[in-house]
């Protein structure tokens, strides 16, 4: 016989809700292995799913927007710490060339052709002779010689200059090694007369001795044109 439910008789009254009291155990603990089940198969969801984005990829002259998918072992976005390095110097170096700016301190910061090497090395944050200490004296001769006038001219005549540092389109030319390499960059330069869209080509060399502060890396040569539109 089953108990309880075969013993619903009147001499054991307590029968019946004694089978009710098991139905709703059997019923409680069942949800509670269902929610512990359930609970299992969350954290080991959450513990499998990788993530996987797709990476955009865009500079060059045209600005070409590339998708690398999840897994595509033949496009490789890697740089060392040279190119880092190198880059970061014709950021800036080309913000400095390109600005000319409405304070006239600012200016002499960057345009100071009274510098020595000696000035370059500091190390109390301050950044004097800004052109002069990331270029070589070749193309700082050629600065100073060629391009300061034109400067000084348009300063004067209250034209002021602002390369858009957001837009600057920095891609290499070549090899970059450890010795150095060619970048090209395109960058907007906001002038009281509209935007000059200017190309140009830079050529970074290594010298440990003369340019310590950037690791020896240098702007050897230099050349910019104006693109009409």
């Amino acid at each position: 016989m089953n108990y309880p439910d075969d013993y619903n008789v009147p001499t054991f009254a307590a029968g019946k809700s004694i089978a009710v009291s098991r139905a709703m155990g059997i019923g409680i603990m069942s949800g509670f292995l269902i929610i512990i089940f359930l609970c299992g198969l969350l954290i080991w969801t959450i513990r499998s799913a990788r993530v996987e984005p797709y990476i955009l990829s865009t500079g060059g002259t045209n600005d070409e927007w590339m998708v690398i998918k999840p897994g595509d072992t033949q496009l490789k976005l890697e740089m060392t710490h040279d190119q880092v390095i190198q880059e970061s110097l014709v950021w800036k170096f080309i913000q400095d060339w390109f600005t000319i700016s409405s304070d006239a301190d600012t200016n002499e910061e960057a345009w100071d052709t009274s510098c020595a090497r000696t000035d370059c090395y500091t190390t109390d944050g301050s950044t004097p002779c800004k052109l002069y200490c990331v270029t070589s004296d070749g193309l700082f001769t050629r600065f100073k010689e060629n391009i300061l006038p034109t400067y000084l001219a348009l300063f004067e005549s209250k034209e002021f200059w602002t390369p858009e540092k957001n837009n600057i389109r920095i891609a290499p030319v070549g090899t970059i090694g450890i010795a150095g390499g060619t970048w090209r960059i395109q960058v907007p330069v906001l002038t009281n007369n509209g935007t000059m869209d200017i190309m140009a080509y830079v050529k970074v060399a290594r010298d440990i001795k003369a340019y310590p502060n950037t690791m020896g890396y240098h702007i050897a040569d230099f050349n910019a044109y104006r693109m009409d539109k």
